[in-house]
């Protein structure tokens, strides 16, 4: 079975979802420009953070980011940070390593 050649955004969907639908494809085009909330906050989320203790990811703004890295440090006066998904507890100056990664939106 032979496919029509598809436009650069058509592949991008083709490849990330494994499926070409003009639907999606309508849907993203319309959701393009919006804003995700940090889950902290009501500010733009810059930051996805995926936790080692559930293994959910938490979209935060640059200064919630910040907040937690200070706070992992041991250097914020509220050290302890919780998962905001599973109300895991991280005790003070725990190592950063305990959220498996980051990633700039």
């Amino acid at each position: 079975m032979t496919a029509p050649v598809l436009s650069p955004a058509e592949q991008a969907e083709v490849s990330r979802f494994g499926a070409h639908d003009e639907e999606i494809l309508r849907d993203l085009a319309e959701h393009a420009d919006d804003t995700i909330p940090c889950g902290w906050c009501s500010t733009t989320a810059t930051w996805c953070l995926s936790m080692r203790c559930c293994s959910t990811d938490e979209l935060i703004c640059q200064k919630h980011r910040d907040i937690i890295r200070y706070a992992f440090a041991g250097h914020h006066p509220l050290a302890r940070i919780r998962c905001m998904h599973c109300d895991h507890r991280f005790p003070a100056g725990a190592p950063y390593a305990d959220v498996i990664r980051e990633v700039q939106l």
